[in-house]
């Protein structure tokens, strides 16, 4: 009998991680081939990295349970994060994967928010709508965006602090996949 319609996700997501710096855990780029590229059977990968490039980088200096100042802090630019994507992008090629970008949500009101790093946030974006990045494109900055204030995340959608979905938001992004990418 066919397998037809069975599908196992595995969820590599890290909390605070970043695309080009690590801190909360590895960088994305240093983990990729431990957490995805050693995997078995893997055919599609999507990329939903870089706020916490964006708000570590350029947001104002925050206590929490790892405090900002103690992270590595590099002061990054769009080319660097779109040079980030492209290696990863680059690499699951390599092994046959097709690598599906999913835009950054807004984040205007958390606590690392700052008018630098949403310019880089809308490049960035722009870039993964443009369609020449990467194999498909899922539109979580559309999906989490308040009508009111695209730059920030719809009220009811976040925790409270504008960066972390509640499940509302987090239905409002799956509901946003086009399963046809994966096919």
């Amino acid at each position: 009998a066919a397998t037809k319609g069975k599908w196992g996700i595995a969820n590599q997501g890290i909390s605070g991680n970043r695309i080009l710096s690590d801190g909360m855990g590895d960088s994305a780029l240093a983990r990729l081939d431990r957490d995805i590229l050693a995997l078995p059977g893997i055919k599609y990968m999507i990329v939903f990295e870089g706020v916490n490039d964006l708000g570590i980088g350029f947001g104002a200096p925050r206590n929490g349970p790892v405090p900002m100042s103690a992270l590595p802090n590099p002061r990054i630019d769009l080319e660097q994060m779109l040079a980030g994507y492209r290696q990863l992008i680059e690499r699951a090629h390599a092994r046959g994967i097709k690598v599906i970008g999913a835009t950054i949500a807004p984040y205007k009101g958390a606590t690392y928010w700052s008018e630098a790093g949403e310019k880089v946030r809308e490049g960035i974006n722009a870039e993964i709508r443009s369609g020449k990045l990467f194999d498909g494109m899922i539109d979580f900055d559309k999906a989490f965006a308040d009508p009111a204030n695209q730059q920030q995340m719809r009220p009811g959608y976040h925790m409270g602090d504008h960066l972390h979905g509640t499940d509302a938001g987090y239905e409002a992004i799956a509901k946003s996949i086009d399963l046809k990418l994966f096919r």
